[in-house]
């Protein structure tokens, strides 16, 4: 079965999020932040009246707490309600409420087979491999695939 994923840069590493996945890409940077929050909260956003709640993707994939800048896209992602139709067929799973990941910059939306997708590296770091369901191969570079329902479980929304 292929399956497609929307991919994006954090520094210098590429990852993916299944596009069945996605409600849409942002590119407002009008937060409202959270007092005493964690550091992966990045704020919240009033998106068409609808709260949105923002997370900084990079702090649990290893990399420091992201600057946003002016290239930085927020991935909007589908609710659970809104998935129902094609959650169970897709395997792809999130949350009751809309939240939104912070990346350095959007990329391409690419195919694959799902035999293409292969494990995560064993030498790479097991607190950052959970949160990624495997790599798959493009051209010079490993696309990561983020298993969303891991990191919304460690933002804890």
């Amino acid at each position: 079965m292929e399956k497609q994923f929307m991919t994006f840069s954090i520094d210098d590493g590429m990852y993916g999020v299944n596009i069945l996945g996605i409600k849409e890409i942002n590119y407002s940077q009008r937060f409202t932040s959270v007092p005493l929050s964690a550091e992966h909260l990045v704020g919240l956003l009033n998106l068409r009246g609808q709260i949105v709640t923002v997370l900084d993707m990079s702090v649990p994939l290893g990399y420091k707490q992201r600057e946003i800048h002016d290239e930085s896209s927020l991935l909007i992602m589908k609710t659970t309600m809104e998935l129902s139709h094609v959650a169970r067929k897709h395997g792809i799973q999130t949350h009751k409420d809309t939240v939104g990941f912070i990346v350095d910059r959007i990329g391409d939306v690419i195919s694959c087979e799902e035999k293409e997708i292969e494990p995560v590296p064993a030498h790479m770091d097991a607190e950052v491999s959970k949160y990624l369901e495997g790599v798959v191969k493009r051209d010079d570079a490993l696309v990561g695939i983020v298993a969303v329902p891991e990191l919304l479980k460690f933002a804890g929304v």
